[in-house]
């Protein structure tokens, strides 16, 4: 099992360098270079009144970089702001830099998909009086931020939860049996994310027990080895299923490590793996596989145009009552996957 456990994190290693193809800028900050181009491009010509900043969590996950791009696609529509478009490349001590360079370049707006525990960088932004738009992640709120305004665009982890349990309702054994990964303790998107799955499964299917929950810390190798320890402690036939509740399998998270620590140990489309956030293209392919079951999808471009709009009330001086907005996701299966990012 080892040789076979080494040969998979070999792979996904190979896997993560070849997508984590970022160049730096000056700051110190990764970027995407025809990315951040772009946004320039399309931002920068004609005369601007404000300027606004996004900080994308991380360009090489295919989710993050659609938001990011759609900054970029949006821009024309917003033709009063001059958009910066700058890569955290899933280290906060990248998008602490990202965020010293919108500080020191005066926006007017700062929009962030934010890494967890970077909120209280952004504390300065308050003072200002600058609006800050938190995308995606909910921000985690601690004492030193606690009176600080902001704004939420993503969609609800609670929910998120549910959809996942409402599959599983569906499709698990009588007397089911689940193994939950956190995305890292603590993380409130992991906190909601996982009491919804709790609540509904209680609900519709109080038969199913959930064996452990466990911390991959959005972490590949760390997710496999959690997967690898669950099949040894609990037998090749003792998970029905698994529900990592961070993003993708795509890239070095989470998802990635349960399915090669599956694929390791031949169960690969015998343990039910639901998943969020996937490119269309790869959705498709771990769905065709049997992979991945169940994909959770929001289309994230929508998320940066709400952001957008957010950002043209606030400077408008007619900033929106409301402070959270939570757009609705679509499960695909292999059923409905060609309708998968439409």
């Amino acid at each position: 099992m080892k040789k076979k456990l080494l040969a998979a994190m070999m792979c996904v290693c190979m896997m993560a360098t070849a997508l984590v193809g970022c160049g730096k800028t000056d700051s110190g900050a990764a970027t995407d270079s025809k990315t951040e181009e772009s946004a320039e491009q399309s931002a920068s010509s004609g005369e601007k009144k404000w300027k606004l900043g996004y900080s994308s969590l991380a360009f090489f996950d295919e989710s993050c970089k659609k938001m990011a791009d759609g900054f970029i696609n949006h821009a024309s529509e917003f033709p009063d702001f001059d958009i910066t478009v700058l890569d955290g490349n899933s280290d906060m001590n990248t998008q602490i830099a990202t965020i010293d360079t919108f500080w020191n370049n005066d926006v007017d707006v700062i929009a962030i998909q934010a890494y967890p525990g970077i909120e209280a960088n952004l504390y300065k932004f308050y003072e200002a009086k600058k609006p800050i738009i938190f995308i995606d992640f909910y921000p985690t709120i601690t004492d030193d931020i606690k009176d600080m305004d902001w704004y939420f665009v993503g969609s609800s982890d609670y929910s998120m939860g549910e959809i996942w349990a409402e599959y599983l309702a569906d499709v698990l054994p009588e007397n089911g049996t689940v193994c939950e990964l956190l995305i890292s303790v603590g993380q409130q998107n992991s906190i909601d994310r996982s009491q919804g799955l709790h609540d509904k499964l209680a609900e519709l299917r109080p038969d199913v027990t959930i064996l452990d929950s466990q911390s991959g810390e959005a972490d590949a190798t760390t997710s496999m080895n959690v997967t690898s320890d669950w099949i040894q402690r609990f037998g090749a036939d003792g998970i029905d299923a698994i529900v990592p509740l961070g993003t993708a399998v795509t890239v070095g998270w989470d998802g990635v490590g349960v399915v090669e620590a599956l694929k390791a140990e031949n169960l690969a489309g015998k343990v039910i793996v639901v998943s969020s956030d996937e490119s269309p293209e790869v959705a498709k392919e771990y769905l065709s596989n049997n992979y991945v079951s169940a994909i959770q999808y929001l289309n994230n471009e929508d998320l940066s145009l709400k952001a957008l709009e957010i950002a043209q009330q606030c400077m408008e001086g007619n900033p929106p009552e409301q402070r959270e907005y939570r757009l609705e996701r679509t499960l695909y299966t292999i059923d409905n996957m060609d309708d998968y990012g439409k």
